[in-house]
């Protein structure tokens, strides 16, 4: 059976892509390089702050998106309570790995960076100590998903609904989602 699953968001979308993680990734290189500076300028701490938030933005190339397994995932979590989640790993696939992320404002990575609106700055405990980070930051946001959902893995429909309602308030999708 075909679903339509949308999420609106009723708190900030944080992002932090999982690829800042890669050392071999080409922005975490330059990252390390200003950060293994003891004397850091005003410069490098900004060039610090943009590269970060451009490797945390999930996007295209053309388009802010955000991964469909992050919403299976939220699904999943939240079905666990009921001890659904297995259920839910089953029932549910989406027809993309990605879904365009529907936001007011700049469509363009460069003219989304340039609105600060769109910066969440926040300290965050790395190896015991408090760092400054920047995180792209959607206040007002929607997800829509399509896919396929198949009844016979063990789930119904009613539960269905009833996770995916629940699946805000008590799992959510991107960094921060116990800020809300």
């Amino acid at each position: 059976m075909k679903i339509r699953i949308t999420l609106v968001g009723r708190s900030p979308l944080l992002m932090h892509n999982p690829r800042m993680v890669d050392p071999e990734y080409e922005l975490c290189r330059e990252i390390k390089a200003l950060t293994a500076k003891r004397k850091k300028t005003d410069n490098d701490l900004q060039a610090i702050a943009k590269l970060e938030w451009h490797g945390g933005l999930y996007h295209n190339g053309v388009e802010v998106v955000q991964p469909t397994s992050k919403i299976k995932k939220c699904l999943v979590n939240t079905g666990k309570i009921t001890r659904m989640g297995t259920a839910v790993q089953r029932a549910i696939a989406f027809n993309n790995l990605e879904e365009p992320l529907v936001y007011d404002g700049p469509t363009g990575i460069d003219e989304l960076f340039a609105d600060k609106r769109f910066h969440s700055r926040l300290s965050v405990g790395i190896g015991g100590k408090r760092v400054m980070r920047v995180r792209p930051q959607f206040l007002t946001w929607t997800l829509i998903a399509d896919g396929f959902f198949v009844p016979d893995a063990g789930l119904n429909w009613e539960d269905l609904e009833k996770i995916i309602d629940h699946a805000g308030f008590v799992e959510g999708i991107g960094d921060g989602r116990s800020i809300g």
